[in-house]
């Protein structure tokens, strides 16, 4: 049974979240419109339409995406808005002549407590240098902790979302307090989490490197199997040591929290609020597992994280994603009805071994995935072993091919050589 009100929540933003991934409107901008829209009570939709910027078909079209009635590709999408003037139209309306309130003192305090920071601002004893990612809930940034000269990174949360759900800063907090005593290789360590009038923040070690998402972009789209099964280890024995070391769930695993560095190694960021069991609410659809959506309980465990992982490890030797939705209630029905298909019937380097141990993990039942993480380490390595033995295979029979190839060419060289002299002394 599918829990209505969080599939409500969840599409209450929904026009929001497509724009900020189409990167139509940069997020500033983005959050004007919202403010204006939350002073006037009334709906996104409704403030692009007074504006100009959508007409009534386009929000139509815009409603049937979301309820999965029809499909819309990247450039549909943009098609459906009137991007005459736009940047001046959202420049307007930053500037605040489109407000109906009368209270300028009011909105000049709103929108600039809803403002993400500038590089060169300080927060707290961290001086913003540079922009590393932006997310839908919050941007990460490069930054100086001023006292000690050390370059951190650290985690911004969106003020307009922290505005929106006030009660979350705490989370923020006690997830960050929870976490901080992790001390792991591939875990990235928490240093310091707190707020102010304005932000709320967290700060970690900083890691040279790209997240997993990006990594995968850069490589094609696809990883090789052992590497997969590498990473996939690597975040296992992360995830062991949290949860045996001081009953961490991480609630929230995707690749843009698993950072791979310049040197290779695989960090995991970004541990969730409480270790009480309760999920996580910035969440991602595609990685979260079906118990999310039971309304008779929405507790999690570390099976919940497996399930996450084998989102991962489909996603990484196949190139694409398990279970796939048009609109976050499609996604939800999906994931709580649909099958995947086994990845050996992708790709005939998937071996049935491996195909099952995804499956098992994707298992909609918590109970039939892996008992612990234990079984799981050892399934991959046997799984890493195998594959990395049939490839130094492929490399012995390529070697001895070419020898053979080379050998060949030799005899003929040398056939050739002593016609070619015969021919040279009888002339």
């Amino acid at each position: 049974m599918m829990n209505k009100y969080k599939i409500k929540q969840t599409e209450k933003f929904f026009l929001e979240d497509l724009i900020e991934t189409s990167n139509l409107i940069e997020r500033n901008d983005l959050d004007a419109l919202i403010i204006e829209s939350m002073l006037n009570n009334m709906t996104l939709e409704n403030l692009l339409m007074e504006y100009k910027i959508l007409d009534e078909k386009a929000v139509s079209k815009i409603n049937m995406f979301k309820d999965g009635i029809i499909t819309l590709k990247m450039e549909d999408f943009f098609n459906l808005f009137n991007l005459i003037n736009l940047n001046e139209k959202i420049e307007l309306i930053k500037q605040k002549k489109y407000f109906n309130n009368t209270n300028q003192d009011f909105l000049d305090s709103t929108i600039k407590k809803l403002d993400y920071p500038n590089i060169g601002d300080n927060i707290g004893e961290y001086k913003i240098q540079s922009l590393i990612s932006n997310g839908a809930n919050a941007k990460v940034y490069q930054s100086l902790y001023q006292k000690s000269g050390t370059v951190v990174t650290l985690k911004v949360f969106s003020p307009m979302t922290l505005e929106k759900t006030p009660y979350i800063r705490q989370k923020v907090i006690d997830g960050a307090i929870n976490s901080a005593g992790l001390i792991h290789p591939n875990i990235i360590k928490i240093l310091d989490a707190d707020y102010n009038e304005k932000y709320t923040y967290i700060a970690t070690e900083y890691v040279d490197g790209i997240s997993l998402d990006k990594y995968l972009l850069k490589k094609g789209g696809k990883l090789s199997t052992t590497q997969s099964l590498k990473i996939i280890k690597d975040i296992c024995l992360a995830l062991k040591y949290a949860f045996e070391e001081d009953g961490i769930i991480h609630k929230n695993l995707k690749p843009q929290n698993i950072i791979i560095t310049k040197t290779g190694e695989v960090k995991l960021t970004d541990f969730s609020t409480l270790k009480d069991g309760s999920f996580n609410e910035n969440v991602d659809l595609n990685y979260i597992s079906p118990e999310y959506f039971e309304t008779s309980s929405i507790k999690t465990s570390y099976t919940s994280d497996m399930y996450s992982l084998g989102v991962i490890l489909y996603n990484l030797i196949t190139g694409i994603l398990p279970i796939r939705g048009n609109t976050e209630t499609q996604m939800i029905y999906n994931k709580t009805n649909s099958f995947p298909l086994p990845p050996e019937y992708m790709s005939k380097n998937i071996d049935k071994n491996l195909s099952n141990l995804i499956i098992k993990l994707l298992n909609k039942n918590p109970e039939n995935r892996y008992k612990n993480y234990d079984y799981l380490i050892d399934s991959l390595d046997m799984l890493i072993k195998k594959y990395q033995e049939k490839k130094i295979n492929i490399l012995i029979r390529i070697f001895s091919i070419t020898k053979s190839f080379f050998k060949t060419l030799n005899i003929k060289n040398n056939i050739f050589a002593e016609n070619f002299t015969s021919f040279n002394l009888y002339r």
